[in-house]
């Protein structure tokens, strides 16, 4: 726990695409829980930016953590004085990317959080794909920090196929070292995910079973309780196979097939994860029964 104020360096947390789905749902309580673990930097500010021209509810911070934010944050709360304590640090600034005025304004805004301090700033983009491009050019040209260290963390789908996907990438090395940008899965955070190598690996007995000669079958269930909405237009453009098959059930699976890493560094983890990819063979579209809904 964070027990004294940096007086050095000051750290700006800014998420675009603040109002939307992904963001109160999994960015904003995740940074909640880090804040009611005391372990996010003692001098932080966490900077909310979205367009207003698509959230006409959504103009200040107040408005976003009574609109959109509150149910979702509530459900951690051990006491009332919780959410106000990280309302404090809650800011808004609206950004539309088809105006470059308001990216410098938010650049203006950071620069006043730091008050002559390092600057650090930690951008991450829950956005559609189509603009990572936009806000990677605008981060590095127009909200760049004069000292302090930059990261940008992009969240899946990182593109609808192999060529977009490569596309992505080579737009984003255009602005930005591969050290400063962090691309996530978020699915990979949940504890029974987390778990997964524990009882693989920790579990002398049970890691015994884990073997082909015990397994006839893995069979990995994928359920939601809640429908497409506020998430249409995005399923329209990505659908459900992109956003959750070849993301976060292929994490899954290979979790659940790899054989055991030289360590836990994540090198090494992911090293195990790329040999159980190359043992499979390519899926046609005869391998599957395809739904919608309706």
């Amino acid at each position: 726990a964070q027990v004294r104020r940096d007086v050095d360096r000051h750290l700006n947390l800014v998420i675009f695409g603040a109002a939307g789905d992904l963001a109160k749902k999994k960015t904003f309580p995740s940074i909640f829980q880090l804040h009611l673990n005391r372990v996010l930097p003692s001098n932080i500010s966490v900077v909310a930016c979205d367009d207003p021209g698509y959230h006409s509810d959504i103009s200040n911070a107040d408005t976003l953590l009574q609109n959109r934010l509150k149910p979702y944050l509530e459900k951690e709360c051990s006491k009332p004085s919780d959410l106000r304590e990280f309302a404090e640090n809650l800011q808004f600034v609206p950004v539309d990317f088809k105006d470059v005025g308001t990216v410098r304004k938010l650049d203006k805004h950071l620069r006043s959080n730091a008050k002559q301090l390092q600057d650090n700033r930690i951008f991450y983009l829950a956005l559609p794909p189509f603009l990572f491009e936009t806000a990677v050019k605008f981060i590095r040209e127009e909200c760049w920090p004069e000292n302090g260290y930059t990261r940008v963390i992009v969240e899946k789908p990182f593109g609808h196929d192999l060529q977009s996907a490569k596309a992505l990438g080579s737009q984003v090395a255009q602005y930005l070292q591969e050290s400063q940008v962090y691309r996530i899965d978020h699915y990979l955070a949940k504890n029974m995910v987390l778990n997964i190598l524990a009882l693989r690996f920790a579990n002398r007995e049970l890691g015994r079973l884990f073997h082909a000669d015990n397994v006839s079958i893995v069979r990995i269930t994928f359920k939601e309780d809640i429908n497409v909405a506020g998430r249409a237009g995005y399923f329209d453009g990505y659908g459900i196979i992109r956003d959750v098959m070849q993301n976060h059930l292929l994490q899954l699976l290979t979790l659940v097939l790899m054989e055991a890493p030289a360590s836990l560094d994540p090198e090494d983890v992911r090293d195990e994860k790329v040999k159980v990819l190359k043992q499979f063979r390519p899926v046609t579209r005869e391998d599957c029964v395809v739904g919608q809904y309706d």
